[in-house]
């Protein structure tokens, strides 16, 4: 099979493990600033509309093309999605343990599917089966918070809910993706997502200034980091690399989160909620890699075949014929 746009001799590996530890970042950065999470939301959304706007301009006058109303509206609404998910993520980082919280948001693409059955497609029974050992993981992990504190449970709770507003926000950005650019997509659900937080500051009277120093260093990393080198660069990778593969590589971050607030914060889980991560992120993978073998499967099955004559002897061979362009 033909690869995708790729340039010779270069490897998607090392932007793959750049993104991933960036994204391990974004929980120990959340929990450890002395910020209100609707801050950290508007501040994190605001600044990357300051980074991406000028590549979406430039696109747009050199591409000459006009803006997509259905395709704005689905950003938009992407971008609504992803302000639920940045406060919920931020405010469970901070309510919860870090390992908790990452394991419960990895769970963004059972919840996706979800989306997808409602809309009539079906699952194959081993991707049932990793649903129903991600949930016993997720049972396991937040038992031990629910002893531990009705704070810490709330955080567990917010997890799951950052992590649904995720599978929308993807469900949203995949309609709004096929008639804009990465960074048009990109400056149009980040604005929404601003203007969204700026509503919940001014309501909750939330403070945008007056941080110290060390507070103003994490939304910077959080913007450099989990935004740009993380969610940004993950959007660049769909390009190259299929979406189950980029999904399977972010369950690593929950580990390496894990670590991070353990030497940072020392947020040494319990036993329980470090068993409950493993069996969750077990879960999802095995539902990950259903999901992969019913694809490979559906593409070997939709693929054509043309006979052709062995070179060997005088028999007649059928040889895959790969797709023409398997880009996006």
């Amino acid at each position: 099979m033909h690869g995708r746009d790729t340039a010779p001799g270069t490897s998607p590996l090392p932007l793959l493990a750049l993104a991933v530890l960036a994204t391990a970042t974004s929980a120990p950065l959340a929990a450890s600033a002395a910020a209100a999470p609707l801050a950290l939301a508007f501040w994190r959304s605001g600044l990357s509309v300051l980074v991406l706007l000028p590549f979406a301009m430039r696109r747009s006058r050199a591409a000459q093309w006009t803006l997509d109303p259905a395709a704005a509206r689905a950003a938009a609404l992407a971008g609504l999605a992803l302000s639920v998910h940045y406060v919920a993520w931020m405010t469970a980082a901070q309510l919860s343990t870090v390992t908790a919280a990452t394991a419960l948001v990895c769970t963004q693409p059972i919840w996706q599917a979800v989306i997808a059955a409602r809309a009539g497609h079906r699952m194959p029974q081993l991707a049932w089966a990793g649903i129903g050992i991600a949930v016993a993981g997720a049972v396991v992990a937040a038992g031990s918070d629910f002893q531990t504190s009705v704070r810490a449970l709330t955080g567990d709770l917010l997890a799951v809910l950052a992590a649904i507003a995720a599978a929308a926000y993807t469900a949203c950005g995949e309609r709004a993706r096929r008639r804009l650019p990465t960074s048009t997509f990109g400056a149009i659900s980040n604005s929404a997502c601003c203007v969204v937080v700026l509503a919940g500051c001014l309501l909750f009277g939330t403070p945008l200034t007056g941080y110290t120093d060390a507070t103003w260093l994490i939304i910077v990393a959080l913007v450099v980091g989990a935004q740009l080198a993380g969610q940004t660069v993950f959007a660049h990778l769909l390009r190259t690399l299929a979406a189950t593969a980029v999904s399977l590589a972010i369950l690593t971050a929950m580990p390496i989160a894990a670590a991070l607030a353990w030497l940072t914060m020392e947020q040494a889980p319990t036993v329980q909620t470090g068993l409950g991560a493993v069996v969750l992120v077990i879960g999802v993978a095995l539902f990950l890699l259903s999901s992969l073998i019913s694809e490979s499967t559906l593409l070997r099955r939709a693929r054509p075949t043309i006979p052709r004559r062995s070179s060997d002897r005088n028999t007649i061979v059928v040889h895959d014929v790969p797709p023409v362009n398997d880009s996006p």
